[in-house]
């Protein structure tokens, strides 16, 4: 698309939006380009709803962004240079190349791009970014959560649009969070000082870029729930097999002795697609449940986990579990940060289908915070059993923790894990793992209830 091209499109872009004509629009995007607003950050910004002193905000943080990217490339250079053995000056040459043709500094390291010599990287061609319906559907509900609580953030804080665009935008800059985390984090109403003790997006992010090996094997071990299962046996007792390699004849032998099973979906995503099968015991009702579960999508099906009385006593009809954030540091596997999830009314103790999570100490290991639900609710009481969260001693801890430290050591490419563990009445059995962690659900309740993040349990190891 030639300069030209670029600018109509621009234009049209504000024109749509503001009912200006053309040439208001570009009177109007000149003279924020006198200011030292380019053309497409006031595109990008919808900048044409700010006033004078709101673009001079603008302005200011936009100057800060600029910075901070500066101090990004030199981050990720670095990044390069301790993956690669290159020289930084090399690194630094070698990511703005390939930044020029559209590549991302995260893409770079992540398609392990010190792999190319200068000549492959200088003929790559422009990249063009390709989103599945699938990708697209998913950053369009987080688009969505995140207006939500925009329109929340402006009736609680009196903010119009534009000041809320403006605040929420320095926090992404200063904070790395994005619009989601602005408001969960509550950094839209303590401050930025506040947002800097968490650990947001962009520094989640870096910490899988700089550590976790993108290319290895090891991968596919926790994507595929089945794979996981057979490389991390050592930590699994329970039965289980894939609904797509199995016969009724072997079905009726592995489930002999069970009273229910759980299917899941082998590459389900926040509890979608769970379901949990009470067992008959004559073989038409069993014959009737395997071909529902081979009529599935792909999946895995596995013995229900039977938890320790004393978590039922909490909740009994869901396998209530713990999510524990783990990191390898040469050769020694931590545990980090942790929580507690526990369903409130189903089976499945997912937190974005109703379920809480509280703060667990994880050196005590007890529970240390209320209990906070999806929408920021605070809970001191379980509502079912109305048993009190907050003090709550988890059995086999110091078990757990050991486990977690030996499951890290597995496949040390991947050394920033989140792991799924339940706790049985034998001990901690660890029901799943996750390369692709998130960070903010493990300190939503500490945000929540003490307005304490956990940045400083992962600042030793972000930078150089």
């Amino acid at each position: 698309m030639s300069k030209e091209e670029l600018l109509q499109k621009r234009l049209k872009t504000v024109s749509e939006a503001t009912g200006w004509d053309f040439d208001k629009a570009k009177q109007e995007m000149d003279k924020a380009a006198k200011m030292g607003i380019p053309n497409g950050k006031y595109v990008l910004h919808q900048a044409w709803m700010f006033s004078e002193d709101e673009l001079s905000e603008l302005k200011e943080i936009l100057d800060i962004q600029k910075a901070k990217q500066s101090e990004n490339e030199i981050w990720h250079a670095n990044v390069v240079s301790e993956k690669s053995g290159w020289p930084f000056e090399k690194s630094l040459e070698m990511l703005r190349i390939a930044k020029k043709k559209g590549y991302t500094y995260k893409m770079f390291v992540t398609d392990t791009f010190w792999r190319k010599t200068e000549e492959e990287i200088n003929a790559l061609p422009k990249y063009q970014k390709e989103v599945s319906e699938e990708k697209e559907a998913d950053v369009e509900s987080r688009r969505a959560k995140a207006r939500e609580y925009r329109d929340i953030i402006m009736e609680e804080m009196g903010w119009s649009l534009p000041k809320t665009r403006l605040e929420s935008l320095r926090a992404r800059v200063l904070c790395g969070c994005t619009g989601i985390e602005f408001y969960l984090f509550g950094i839209y109403k303590n401050g930025i000082d506040e947002g800097n003790k968490f650990i947001t997006a962009e520094y989640n992010a870096k910490m899988k870029t700089r550590y976790c090996d993108w290319r290895a094997e090891s991968l596919n071990y926790f994507k595929n729930k089945g794979t996981f299962n057979k490389e991390f046996k050592d930590f699994i007792t329970r039965k289980w097999f894939l609904n797509t390699e199995i016969n009724f004849d072997e079905f009726k032998e592995i489930v002999k002795g069970l009273n229910k099973i759980i299917y899941k979906p082998i590459d389900g995503l926040e509890g979608r697609g769970i379901r949990i099968f009470e067992l008959p015991e004559d073989e038409s009702g069993l014959l009737h449940i395997y071909n529902e579960i081979i009529n599935e999508p792909e999946g895995i099906v596995e013995e229900f986990i039977v938890q320790h009385p004393a978590i039922s006593e909490i909740y009994p009809n869901a396998v209530n579990t713990i999510r524990v954030m783990s990191f390898l540091d040469n050769g020694k596997g931590k545990v980090l940060n942790a929580v507690m999830k526990f369903a409130t009314y189903s089976n499945v103790d997912n937190y974005y289908q109703g379920g809480l999570a509280v703060g667990v100490d994880v050196e005590k290991g007890v529970l240390c915070t209320d209990g906070v639900d999806y929408q920021g609710n605070i809970y001191k009481l379980h509502p079912y059993s109305n048993k009190e969260l907050k003090g709550f001693k988890i059995p086999f801890w110091k078990e757990l923790v050991a486990m977690i430290e030996e499951a890290a050591k597995v496949h040390p490419e991947q050394p920033y894990i989140g792991w799924d563990v339940s706790i049985t009445p034998n001990g901690p059995e660890i029901v799943e793992g996750n390369n692709r962690q998130g960070a903010y659900l493990i300190q939503y309740p500490f945000a929540v209830c003490n307005h304490e993040g956990k940045r400083h349990t992962i600042e030793p190891y972000l930078w150089f």
